[in-house]
């Protein structure tokens, strides 16, 4: 069996691989999230000569940039929670501090948002809930870009929701001689809490390296259940920067996540969970960049190791699950005047899987995609035309289309603009406990493999404004997916199967819907006072108003899970180099949950974060005090997941 496995896997690599060597002279564009923010428009992915201050930047009122400098002061101590206080960004949890958590963009599920790190997607063939175990540490990270709605053609299916890209301060960053920095954290709280960190920069003139690390564990709160909401998250990161020439460098990157976790109600409502689970991330990549007079290209080569395994409980086998992703991307921006920049470029990825429950699977794909910037002086408008086209081994041939339009005056902006966006199924949704031998038991996942690739269709109107100090952005959206993907709960007896279900038991069964419906508007207003040089005020204020056609009268797993009003906020209070106080609220409201247990996610949410940092010696050792649900509310997120209380960490920082 296993040399059968085998051999299938290294006859789809081969091939894998002569598609990419067949096609990569194309440059069709795939996803140029490095350096693509020609005339700092919509179409702006790019992480190395970004310019948001430009008041052309604010054309894209639907992208929220947040940079290095306010990373490090958001009373977060994850990704997943630095998010949580990002406009227009869901963050569905079900532990605390990046133990899982699923990101939710305008309404969407976790399965219809990219995650990229530099441009290049993180992803896990098994499932998109894994997306959440990034092998970044936060240290490393230069700016996050959230883009909000509909944006396959730039960087592929799946991005129906959005896309968010992590910035690496090693790819954004310039060559400096003989630059160094050692950030060291170590610190713990409530209920056994520790944690650690480990960051390591040395810059010179033609190369670079960063090495982080990152240790976050706690017994964790006692739950409803009994059980322990524990978690034994790692990360560890290096990356690396060599100067080929003038015009031309490489950017190298290897990083690991490791996960260790209570896992209880997160994929299923059963009484019999009580589940348990580990997850080990494993990214490699390397990219070539070429910028010279105002054209750009690079090329992309990824490949991401997950490995896995989940006990539902004592009495149930255990699953193991080993998935691959490749990916080789490559694209070229060429300039041909001050009005036109055409884009091109090309994406193929390889997925597989070896699963105890949901089989050995694997498939390819591959995309392409073209795209205009023509810029109207005499009219202050600006085209953004762009056709993608891809081919995947389980949903076939689509289109992306996309058509954006901007009136631009000197610091206000209007933005039309529409496009689709298409997701094919994961293996999860295909194929979930569909390999099992035994009778599985009520409410658990069971695979379609007949599901139908989504189809969504977006338009959106966005506004910006910016002041001195002030900048407003606000969007009205609408979104319809055609056969979108959700679990709803069905007889056993009208599922087709292996034989492995109970015909009297209902089970949590993917089907196409034939139409959802999205209506939205968002607003964001930051500010950015310096009272005078000793005071400093960050203000970043956001609301989001999503309904769906299935918010209520029909049970869907994860459809009717998203906020129906959000409100976020985060502020910093700086004194000096020495005091920083920070504050985020998060307020969520969602429509009446159809669950069939007593434990249902909470319809409405308030959590208060604070931070409280204090240099002794500035810039080189401080204190710092995080606090996490000071109010101290008894919650349940995603699927009725009991959060955290109250919890305080005390951090000792030192900067060399």
């Amino acid at each position: 069996m296993r040399k059968c496995t085998k051999s299938k896997w290294k006859k789809s690599l081969k091939l894998y691989f002569k598609l990419a060597l067949l096609v990569s002279p194309i440059h069709l564009l795939a996803q140029d999230t490095t350096n693509n923010k020609i005339l700092n428009t919509a179409l702006v992915s790019g992480h190395k000569q970004s310019n948001e201050n430009s008041p052309k930047s604010q054309i894209a009122g639907n992208i929220t940039y947040i940079e290095a400098k306010e990373l490090q002061n958001i009373p977060a101590l994850s990704i997943d929670q630095l998010l949580r206080f990002a406009g227009g960004v869901e963050i569905q949890s079900r532990n605390s501090f990046g133990a899982q958590a699923d990101f939710s963009i305008r309404g969407s599920t976790f399965t219809q948002v990219l995650i990229l790190i530099d441009g290049v997607r993180v992803f896990d063939p098994l499932t998109a809930h894994s997306n959440s175990f990034l092998p970044v540490a936060i240290q490393d990270i230069e700016r996050i870009e959230i883009h909000r709605g509909g944006t396959s053609y730039i960087f592929g299916p799946d991005a129906i929701g959005g896309a968010i890209n992590i910035v690496t301060k090693t790819a954004s960053s310039k060559f400096e001689y003989d630059n160094k920095k050692i950030d060291l954290q170590l610190g713990g709280g409530q209920f056994g809490t520790m944690l650690g960190s480990a960051s390591y920069q040395k810059e010179f003139e033609k190369y670079g390296i960063s090495a982080s690390g990152f240790s976050h564990s706690s017994m964790g709160n006692t739950m409803q259940s009994g059980l322990k909401n524990y978690f034994d998250i790692k990360t560890l990161s290096i990356l690396g920067k060599i100067k080929i020439s003038e015009f031309e460098k490489l950017i190298l990157h290897s990083g690991l996540n490791f996960s260790n976790y209570n896992a209880q109600n997160y994929y299923t409502l059963s009484t019999l969970d009580s589940a348990k689970a580990n997850n080990n991330t494993l990214m490699n990549r390397i990219s070539y960049i070429r910028q010279k007079k105002g054209n750009y290209s690079n090329i992309d080569l990824s490949w991401q190791n997950s490995q896995s395994d989940f006990l539902f409980n004592a009495r149930t086998p255990l699953n193991v699950h080993n998935s691959n992703f490749l990916l080789l991307q490559a694209s070229h921006n060429h300039k041909l005047n001050k009005k036109l920049v055409l884009l091109t470029g090309f994406q193929s990825t390889f997925k597989q899987i070896v699963s105890t429950d949901r089989g050995d699977r694997q498939r390819l794909h591959a995309g392409g995609y073209l795209a205009a910037q023509k810029n109207s002086e005499k009219l202050n408008l600006l085209l953004e035309p762009s056709i993608r086209i891809d081919y995947d081994e389980s949903g076939g041939v689509f289109y992306s289309p996309n058509l954006s339009i901007f009136k631009l005056w000197k610091t206000t902006n209007l933005g039309l603009k529409g496009g689709i966006s298409n997701r094919v199924a994961d293996f999860t949704e295909l194929y979930v406990s569909r390999n099992l031998p035994a009778t599985i038991s009520a409410n658990r996942n069971y695979g379609n493999p007949d599901l139908l690739p989504e189809k969504a269709f977006y338009a959106e109107i966005t506004y910006a404004k910016k002041y001195a100090n002030v900048k407003l952005n606000g969007s009205l959206f609408f979104r319809n997916t055609a056969n979108m993907i959700d679990y709803s709960l069905i007889e056993g007896s009208l599922i087709p199967n292996n034989g492995n279900i109970n015909p009297a038991f209902k089970y949590n069964f993917p089907t196409n819907i034939s139409n959802v419906n999205y209506y939205g508007k968002e607003v964001f207003l930051t500010t950015n006072h310096s009272l005078n040089s000793n005071f400093r005020i960050y203000n970043n204020v956001s609301y989001t108003y999503v309904v769906s056609d299935l918010q209520s009268g029909i049970y869907t797993k994860y459809i009717s899970a998203h906020a129906k009003h959000q409100i976020q906020i985060y502020s910093t209070l700086q004194f000096k180099q020495s005091f920083i106080f920070s504050f985020g609220a998060l307020y969520k409201s969602r429509a009446p949950y159809e669950s069939i247990t007593a434990i249902r996610p909470s319809t409405n949410i308030l959590l208060l974060n604070a931070n409280l940092s204090y240099w002794v010696v500035p810039k080189k050792i401080g204190l710092k005090i995080n606090i996490e649900n000071i109010l101290d509310n008894k919650y349940f997120d995603v699927q009725g997941a009991q959060m955290a209380p109250r919890w305080s960490h005390f951090v000792l920082m030192i900067k060399l």
